[in-house]
């Protein structure tokens, strides 16, 4: 498992696939000139459509552009046109869990269960489910 993913009980993996899988969605990149903020995310929505999206955020300032690709191969060369024009990729963020205060004390049975049962919650709720 890589340092970044993340194994809670009963078998849910949280892993971030961003930019992990070569030419296979969900890319994400920026621009470096801007500073960072501008980006461009793209993979499939909750209809399975590839999805386009570039944001632009400074602040309280926030603007998205979003459209959708025919096709892997249009998403392939959106990329490809961004990488030339000096676009990095995103980096992941990374994902960590804690409960309480002290970071460095461990869970006990009670708190692992309620995190779990939360967690769980999360999972089952979550609007961009495929």
């Amino acid at each position: 498992m890589k340092e970044e993913d993340t194994e809670l009980p009963y078998g849910i993996k949280i892993e971030n696939q961003l930019n992990e899988n070569g030419d296979d969605l969900p890319f994400g990149y920026y621009d470096p000139s801007s500073g960072g903020k501008v980006t461009w995310n793209c993979g499939y929505d909750q209809n399975s459509k590839i999805t386009s999206v570039f944001s632009y955020r400074d602040g309280d300032v926030k603007d998205r552009k979003i459209g959708y690709l025919n096709n892997l191969n249009e998403a392939l060369d959106a990329r490809e046109q961004l990488i030339n024009a000096g676009w990095l990729k995103l980096s992941p963020p990374k994902i960590t869990f804690s409960y309480g205060d002290d970071d460095k004390k461990d869970m006990n049975r009670k708190q692992k269960r309620e995190l779990t049962k939360e967690f769980k919650n999360m999972v089952k709720n979550n609007p961009y489910k495929t």
